[in-house]
């Protein structure tokens, strides 16, 4: 048997498991909601943990340098009730970025109630947020705009909406899956970062609850369909316009899944390889340098092995080395890109850290 499971059994584990979700969580939005007309144009649609929300304001410090013509409606869903955000937080974002045409979207209570019975999975929160601001969507085009992935090149959005109106394709996006989930180039999934897409032909086409996840075979091999693979496997044509890592955008994968593991001590979380460091510098970004702040001391007074984050210890001194490298370099380039030198404090950060792997 070949593709991501080696055997039967494993296979129709993994896809029991994936129906298991599929129908424990297709009630929490089974409709999407009706357009009365489609415009033009194109939504950015980002989900939102309230918890992190110095780093949408990163995203927004960069957002709002983009070229963005054609922009109609900037969504960003939050992943709980209204009630569980803070209350000047709409005022608030609109009084500090007063050229982004926001809409606001939470989750119900129901919504909220059933992912948080367990923090373990957090790509049904990712589906559900995307599939609410899906919901909301009334332009033509959407584009899936990942809170911790910052734009560097100031036309990325409008060159991209401009080449899926060109090429007439249903999706768009920089790369396709290899190698990863099963899947291989020739199979043409496209990633689901920053990905562009006809949002009308998505409703039309598609209920919510078939973006979701899922266990499939395809060419003979088994498969794990991410966010979005169900429907361009079924229906629709995709296309690529790459871009370059480290000068069009820098998206440290997974940060924030890897933090909410880190929260919520899911043993799944990689201790070697992730990005969570890169964190307190996100929130400087976003104009809150207490967390950063808060680090640097821990390592001074620790010697660098262990710190405290969000309650939780993390371990600075088991962190592969060539990865620390390439963090220190993804925060170079948002130095330069945001103010053209590394900072004091950024620099003190970067030293210790490098001095706590050392140790």
């Amino acid at each position: 048997m070949t593709g991501k499971y080696s055997n039967l059994l494993q296979f129709w584990f993994a896809r029991f498991y994936r129906e298991l979700h599929r129908m424990a969580v297709h009630w929490l939005l089974h409709v999407w909601k009706p357009v009365q007309k489609v415009e033009e144009g194109y939504t950015l649609i980002v989900g939102v943990i309230p918890s992190l929300i110095p780093v949408l304001y990163a995203n927004l410090n960069f957002l709002q340098k983009q070229e963005l013509n054609n922009l109609k409606r900037l969504i960003l869903v939050f992943n709980c009730p209204r009630s569980q955000t803070e209350s000047s937080i709409e005022q608030t974002l609109r009084q500090s970025y007063p050229n982004l045409p926001f809409h606001f979207v939470y989750y119900n209570l129901p919504q909220w109630m059933a992912l948080n019975i367990n923090n373990n999975f957090p790509w049904l929160h990712c589906w559900l947020s995307w599939s609410l601001g899906i919901s909301e969507t009334y332009t033509r085009h959407a584009m899936l705009h990942d809170v911790d992935a910052l734009l560097i090149t100031p036309d990325f959005i409008e060159s991209r909406y401009r080449e899926i109106r060109n090429r007439g394709v249903q999706y768009l996006c920089s790369r396709y899956y290899d190698a990863a989930n099963g899947l291989r180039m020739e199979d043409k999934m496209l990633h689901t970062l920053e990905l562009f897409f006809d949002a009308q032909f998505i409703k039309e086409t598609f209920r919510p609850v078939d973006l979701l996840n899922r266990v499939y075979m395809l060419n003979g091999r088994n498969v794990d369909f991410d966010i979005f693979h169900y429907a361009q496997f079924k229906n629709g044509t995709t296309s690529l316009m790459p871009f370059t890592e480290n000068k069009d955008l820098i998206h440290p994968s997974q940060m924030v899944s890897q933090y909410v593991m880190l929260v919520n001590n899911n043993k799944k979380m990689p201790i070697r390889v992730n990005n969570i460091l890169l964190l307190p510098y996100y929130y400087y970004l976003g104009g809150d340098s207490q967390l950063m702040e808060n680090l640097i001391e821990q390592v001074k007074l620790s010697g660098g092995k262990r710190v405290r984050l969000s309650g939780k210890y993390y371990d600075i001194s088991v962190l592969d080395k060539t990865h620390v490298e390439w963090m220190k370099q993804q925060i170079y380039i948002l130095e330069n890109s945001s103010v053209g030198q590394v900072r004091p404090l950024v620099k003190q950060y970067l030293d210790l850290i490098e001095s706590a792997l050392n140790a």
